[in-house]
């Protein structure tokens, strides 16, 4: 935890009713628009053109266990987008689903676990929220929730490494109550800099089509400094595994997770991966997190 910082709650409880598929809203749930992005947003469209099947049919699968459930669908394009605290993180579980959807991507959301209360990481052998990773405590269940969660990002991704692995999380934090944070791994400081000079566009399409959207900014690793530098899923969680050699971990504040915002953030999420995505192939090395992290701040 950084020096003077207070303890904040990463996640923000879980939600009454858990739902098993996106929700509509506002915010017009088909396809990817990428209209409004500046010279970045032609080949963001692009991408988006050869990454979306047209109309295709969706479904997935549920494994339930004793602690919660898990949704999963195989990527058909290397693509995986997961939300492991999919009902603690409000609506992370609909946002993954409708961004895999309109990518074509694949997705491993669980839902559940957080017996008395407690937070199973899911994404990482550990429980409990709102401190270091360095303090969560390592229990048997944690270590075998993590374990299922694991063999179902293999299954999901075909044996295969991925082209690119996502998490959608949130937080109620008020440091990051206008900003998106982007963790990652294995991107570089120039593809950095290239996903935040989309944002501008990126944005600005969803707000014209939801005027409403909140105007944030990107943070995003290397470049930025993160409160959610995401150090445990990196160092001894699922973005340690080989299959996963580039990562993207969103943290969303919660004015855009509410169930009117949940179509226009999903519809932002796949901009941004598909943007992502698009440099995975170009052979550039990219700046591994992993390497530099100090399990200072929360997670």
């Amino acid at each position: 935890m950084a020096a003077g910082a207070l303890p904040v709650k990463g996640g923000d409880g879980v939600r009454n009713a858990m739902t098993n598929s996106a929700s509509r809203s506002i915010y017009d749930e088909g396809c990817v628009c990428a209209r409004g992005a500046k010279a970045s947003g032609v080949a963001l469209l692009l991408v988006l053109a050869l990454l979306m099947p047209a109309c295709q049919a969706w479904g997935g699968r549920r494994t339930e266990s004793r602690l919660g459930a898990f949704d999963y669908r195989k990527t058909d394009n290397g693509i995986l987008i997961c939300a492991p605290h999919g009902t603690y993180d409000r609506r992370t579980d609909e946002i993954a689903i409708a961004a895999a959807r309109k990518l074509g991507a694949g997705y491993v959301v669980a839902r559940g676990f957080t017996p008395g209360g407690v937070r199973i990481n899911v994404n990482r052998p550990t429980e409990g929220a709102g401190m270091s990773s360095s303090r969560e405590p390592r229990t048997r269940r944690s270590r075998e929730v993590y374990e299922d969660y694991a063999e179902l990002v293999r299954k999901a991704a075909g044996g295969e490494r991925l082209r690119l692995y996502v998490e959608v999380h949130g937080n109620s934090s008020p440091l990051s109550a206008f900003k998106i944070e982007l963790a990652t791994t294995g991107i570089g400081r120039a593809e950095a800099r290239e996903l935040k000079d989309a944002f501008s566009g990126i944005i600005q399409g969803v707000r014209r089509k939801a005027p409403l959207y909140p105007r944030l900014a990107l943070m995003v690793e290397p470049i930025d400094t993160l409160f959610f530098s995401s150090g445990g899923v990196k160092t001894f969680g699922i973005m340690a595994d080989p299959l996963v050699p580039r990562a993207l971990h969103f943290e969303l504040p919660a004015s855009v997770r509410t169930s009117r915002m949940t179509g226009a953030t999903a519809d932002l999420v796949a901009a941004i991966v598909a943007a992502a995505a698009g440099r995975s192939a170009d052979g550039g090395k990219g700046y591994d997190q992993r390497e530099r992290f100090t399990p200072r701040r929360w997670q």
